[in-house]
């Protein structure tokens, strides 16, 4: 009892906030009425500098719609691991050399800086650039080996 918001450290106050703005955006009427009220109080129990921090990272996490039957067919868990990686170098705005599984099932090797994360449900999708390609790179997390 008697925890404050700005008690979180910065990696849980991003999932706690990625949590609310994933169930805000099923527009639950039953038992999330009022989350949007929700996360307003807990952005304004912040302090301004982690406030700042959550504020640029809100705009660079994108929620969108469902992934379709054809893509979850191929779906599968992502490694622990890579998504541990593939989170601090999001928030900590680093490269990442990872090794991932292109469309065509080929193995590829890219050094990325993610700029921007797209849930699609259940599935995220890491838009990035490549450094190595010198171009942008969007891939599915589970495509990372």
């Amino acid at each position: 009892m008697g925890h404050r918001a700005d008690n979180l450290n910065y990696d849980e106050a991003v999932d706690l906030l990625i949590s609310l703005a994933v169930a805000e955006h099923i527009e639950s009427p039953i038992f999330m009425a009022h989350l949007g009220g929700v996360r307003r109080k807990l952005v304004a129990s912040f302090s301004p500098a982690m406030g700042s921090k959550v504020a640029d990272l809100k705009r660079r996490i994108l929620i969108g719609k469902a992934s379709s039957a054809h893509i979850l067919k191929d779906y599968r868990q992502p490694d622990a691991r890579i998504v541990k990686t593939l989170h601090h170098a999001f928030l900590d705005r680093n490269a990442v050399t990872i090794e991932y599984l292109s469309v065509t099932g080929e193995p590829s090797k890219r050094k990325m800086q993610p700029h921007y994360l797209l849930m699609a449900s259940p599935i995220w999708y890491v838009l990035a650039w490549d450094e190595l390609r010198r171009s942008f790179l969007d891939i599915w997390e589970w495509s990372i080996q």
